[in-house]
């Protein structure tokens, strides 16, 4: 596998691209996506289907950016990867989350996710983080969004068992019991930034280079970014905070003997 990856980078080498970390969502351009989608998910001529697809890829945004997750993780979530806030070893035993539409005035709810593996733990349970709630900001708050797609589901009958974010089916009828594929989201986040007039080449990638460079920018030291973002490495951190690097960009041309 390794001599394969090594040949497709130098066969795109010699087609004139280099391979370089994807282009950073920045802030204003990850609020400005999250808004588009949560006003398109709430449009009341939705089909209850579409607009939880929606849900599902807006969730999946703010899990990429609030986590730094992989598009790869985000899609493979799976209710099991909730935990206890308080106690890491229990589920949480507190989903499904009822619709925002009933909270009383103040209600709010902190989540804990540890997700089964992940690319740089392997075997176990991944680092906790905590998904914060944000009311006074709808569109960027993962937890509300979260609440409502449960009961979206549940009551579209299409309820959440297991995978929280899942494929639609080829009909379009329903949902299937399976990963959310990383292909079909980055696929999805491209459709979604060319509908809001904001797409520049931006990957799912380009969500965990956002808000790493952004906690760098907020002045996290190297030890909280490398953690925040699974990373084991500096130098591979620093490549995903230069701001200089960009995904794919046309190679040097090479000097004429």
């Amino acid at each position: 596998m390794t001599d394969y990856c090594k040949g497709f980078a130098r066969k795109r080498l010699a087609e004139g691209y280099e391979e370089a970390p994807a282009v950073p969502l920045l802030p204003g351009k990850y609020e400005s996506f999250c808004k588009c989608l949560f006003q398109r998910a709430l449009r009341p001529d939705r089909r209850p289907l579409d607009a939880l697809a929606d849900l599902r890829d807006l969730l999946c945004a703010l899990c990429m950016y609030q986590s730094t997750y992989r598009g790869f993780n985000a899609g493979k979530l799976r209710l099991r990867d909730f935990c206890n806030p308080e106690r890491h070893g229990e589920p949480d035993r507190r989903l499904p989350l009822p619709s925002p539409m009933t909270w009383a005035p103040g209600t709010t709810y902190r989540l804990c996710i540890r997700e089964h593996e992940t690319k740089t733990v392997r075997g176990k349970r991944a680092p906790a983080f905590y998904l914060e709630p944000n009311p006074e900001r709808p569109a960027l708050c993962f937890v509300t969004g979260f609440a409502y797609y449960l009961w979206l589901a549940g009551a579209a009958g299409q309820p959440i068992t297991d995978y929280v974010f899942r494929p639609l089916a080829p009909t379009r009828q329903h949902f299937r019991e399976a990963p959310y594929s990383s292909n079909a989201l980055n696929a999805r986040v491209k459709l979604h930034l060319h509908s809001a007039g904001l797409y520049e080449g931006e990957t799912n990638h380009s969500f965990r280079r956002g808000a790493l460079q952004a906690g760098a920018d907020r002045g996290m030291s190297v030890a909280e970014l490398m953690r925040m973002g699974q990373i084991t490495s500096a130098s591979t951190l620093k490549r995903y905070i230069d701001p200089a690097k960009n995904q794919l960009r046309p190679a040097q041309r090479r000097k004429q003997g």
